[in-house]
């Protein structure tokens, strides 16, 4: 057994800062005592920086109070140098972020809510969009302006489509946005049945989707763009999925084909428009339908100066552009700093004042692909990185020294993107800080000190206990690093995607020095709970309880301790603690399978004297009680 001591608790001393934290309950709650005080972020991921006023040790890190469920895992960095942006937004956190406001002009457009189901956003309102398999929110959804050619996109029962080999169609399915009677049947009498729409998109090359999902059969499905003289075979299964395929043909006619006859399948939402990927569902009755460009944008700015700086962006690439299109500008007084999209799917960064003072391109990202780009500036210094590699730098231009007025994202020449993050710094970056902020999964500067990912609950632990045992457990996440570490600015990242709670939450972090007793807890060292509950008797004799959580409380004794461990550790403990400070109990350091249970954090219920053994050797008695 291997005893671990925590003290004190440095955290109170940091200055907190985090996006996605809940106004209610925010952050500065983690500085209190009280662990029912949470400070709670609004969505299953979350992260926040802490910063001390000069470099602080951390021996022991623990996250007391929290909700992580078994799925849970958590993240401390350390820092060399303030990695602090001066600005970030997070879009992954299901709302957007205060301060920005969105364009659309006149037209709704779709995407998909946490439930996994497509809702409609009104004209001027942004898209917070999540996989609809998965229901992982992706970011805010940025595209231009797109026209689904056609009509009746859910009623196959429309004389638009032209059915052969197949009963009459019926509006009787529930479509992708869950509402009854609003998608279409198709059953096949025949083999090669098939089910067309003619459109006239105005261009090539057009790509065709939809959304199917098998009801009975096992044949053969196919969708074409071509009016069946190329198809392509799609996978069904019960659950709606996306498919889709392009042309460069114009023969004007899209369409699905059940090539086995009895076969029962259901379409929604088709789709045909300008490209060769498909953007967010159109929906279509009688008419073609434009969905308007977005552009957002945020005018609080002001903080920022040309002349020296950094903007880092993190996101998915939809749909490259069918020409250079700005994807993120930051403007200032005169001069802009702006990223784009090539066709190519280079991203090209440039700084304009009075004339283009910069353009550098990198990445090459198919559709589909995650990015993270990073863009530096500074007099004579223009860098820029795409998923942690650099362009060719660009050391001569000259700067503005305006404050800065507004970010806008945005889409243009079919582009479409999720952004997932923007952050702004206000001095260049170093090539190995910006290679690593470039990063599509994990934007931030190199830490000096990097835990990695840690299970917020043993892993032996939950294999080993059933739901019940677990249920109600006050744990401790804790982390022992292999060596003290001491850094000035630390990051904790939280995530738990399957938190039925719908959010992480934490009461109170710790972090202090790590003391382990050279020699452990003596035989007949306790650990209980104990009742705070009341109980009247009535004169009847019936019982009535009042039930209150108990706290867990550890006594043990620990002997034969060196002069300097004692006068060092125990009665510096009890000078720095008293009987009010907190103090981080683990009862052993390599168990795995009862150390949610053996592991609180506390204070010292009362403060015993040293003992003397002989002149070198002292024993010492612990109490310590947990905190609530």
């Amino acid at each position: 057994m291997t005893l671990a001591l925590g003290f004190p608790n440095r955290f109170s001393n940091a200055s907190l800062s985090g996006v996605g934290w809940t106004t209610g309950l925010p952050l500065s709650y983690l500085g209190t005592r009280q662990l029912s005080q949470v400070a709670r972020a609004i969505s299953t991921v979350a992260s926040f920086y802490a910063s001390f006023s000069s470099a602080t040790e951390a021996g022991m890190i623990g996250l007391a109070g929290h909700n992580l469920s078994t799925a849970g895992d958590w993240r401390v960095r350390g820092f060399s140098s303030d990695p602090r942006p001066t600005y970030e937004a997070n879009f992954t956190q299901g709302q957007l972020p205060s301060g920005w406001t969105c364009t659309r002009s006149g037209a709704t457009a779709t995407y998909f809510g946490s439930d996994g189901l497509l809702k409609t956003a009104a004209a001027d309102t942004a898209r917070i969009t999540h996989d609809p398999a998965t229901r992982e929110c992706l970011g805010l959804l940025v595209e231009a302006s797109a026209v689904n050619a056609l009509t009746y996109a859910r009623d196959g029962t429309n004389a638009a489509w032209s059915k052969t080999g197949m009963s009459a169609p019926t509006l009787s399915a529930t479509g992708i946005d869950g509402v009854a009677n609003t998608a279409t049947r198709l059953a096949s009498t025949a083999i090669n049945a098939k089910c067309s729409h003619t459109h006239s998109v105005g261009g090539t090359p057009y790509v065709f989707s939809v959304w199917l999902r098998r009801v009975s059969g096992t044949g053969a499905i196919k969708i074409s763009a071509d009016n069946f003289a190329t198809t392509s075979t799609v996978t069904l299964t019960s659950a709606w999925q996306r498919f889709e395929i392009s042309s460069s043909s114009g023969a004007g006619v899209v369409g699905i084909q059940i090539d086995t006859s009895g076969d029962v399948i259901e379409f929604d939402y088709a789709q045909c428009e300008l490209g060769s990927v498909a953007t967010s569902p159109i929906l279509t009755t009688s008419s073609t339908v434009t969905r308007n460009a977005d552009s957002i944008a945020n005018t609080g700015m002001s903080a920022l100066n040309a002349a020296t700086g950094a903007l880092v962006m993190t996101g998915q690439l939809l749909r490259r552009p069918t020409a250079q299109t700005s994807a993120a500008t930051l403007a200032f007084t005169t001069p802009s700093a702006s990223v784009s999209f090539e066709s190519s799917g280079n991203l090209t960064a440039i700084y304009s004042n009075s004339g283009t003072q910069c353009s550098i391109s990198t990445g090459g990202l198919a559709n589909g692909a995650a990015y993270g780009c990073a863009f530096s500036w500074a007099a004579n210094d223009y860098r820029f990185a795409v998923n942690g590699s650099q362009g060719t730098a660009d050391t001569s231009g000259t700067v503005g020294s305006t404050a800065g007025s507004q970010l806008t994202l945005g889409a243009g020449s079919q582009l479409a993107h999720i952004v997932k993050s923007v952050k702004l710094y206000a001095a260049a970056k170093a090539n190995a800080d910006l290679n690593a902020l470039a990063s599509a999964t994990d934007s931030e500067h190199v830490a000096a000190y990097d835990s990695g990912w840690v299970d917020a609950w043993p892993a032996d632990w939950v294999s080993g206990t059933t739901a019940e045992e677990r249920s109600g457990v006050r744990g401790v996440a804790i982390l022992n690093p292999a060596s003290a570490q001491t850094y000035q600015y630390w990051r904790f990242d939280l995530t738990d995607t399957a938190n039925t709670a719908g959010y992480v939450q934490l009461g109170r972090v710790f972090m202090g020095t790590n003391w382990r007793p050279d020699r452990g807890a003596a035989t007949g060292a306790t650990l209980g709970y104990e009742s705070r509950s009341t109980t009247t008797e009535a004169d009847d004799g019936a019982e009535y309880h009042t039930e209150r959580r108990g706290p867990r409380v550890a006594r043990f004794n620990i002997e034969a301790q060196t002069q300097d461990e004692a006068m060092r550790k125990v009665l510096e403990m009890q000078r720095q603690l008293g009987s009010t400070g907190e103090v981080l109990f683990q009862w052993d350091t390599s168990d795995t399978l009862y150390q949610p249970a053996r592991t609180f954090l506390g204070r010292l219920r009362s403060l015993s004297p040293l003992t003397a053994i002989n002149s070198n050797l002292w024993s010492a008695s612990f109490e310590i009680k947990e905190l609530l």
